[in-house]
């Protein structure tokens, strides 16, 4: 099946900001991309059929740690967060189809 994931952005959730993340977040000049985020995730994702849709936008929520390098990227504690969890989410998949009895999965996430 394919999969599609709504990733985390700036502004979207509850994650405590850091200070950094916050004057991220409150200059003019960037685009706060999180106030269209849900009006896109109800009207584009989830219009979708056949396919499995995952909302990570409030995954970070416990994140305490700064992870935004700019308003949707992050640096690479974000990122191997997020690896992870698509990881988690995934792995059923991969290991319910017949080619998956063939398959060694090695990983270094953690």
């Amino acid at each position: 099946p394919t999969h599609i994931f709504l990733q985390p952005i700036l502004g979207t959730g509850n994650k405590i900001l850091s200070s950094y993340e916050t004057q991220l977040l409150e200059n003019p000049q960037n685009t706060n991309l999180s106030k269209y985020y849900e009006e896109y995730m109800r009207m584009q994702l989830l219009e979708i059929k056949n396919c499995n849709t995952y909302d990570l936008s409030n995954i970070l929520d416990d994140f305490h740690e700064p992870v935004y390098f700019d308003n949707g990227h992050m640096f690479s504690n974000g990122n191997k967060f997020i690896a992870k969890s698509i990881y988690e989410k995934i792995l059923p998949f991969i290991f319910n189809t017949p080619e998956s009895n063939q398959m060694t999965v090695k990983t270094n996430m953690d």
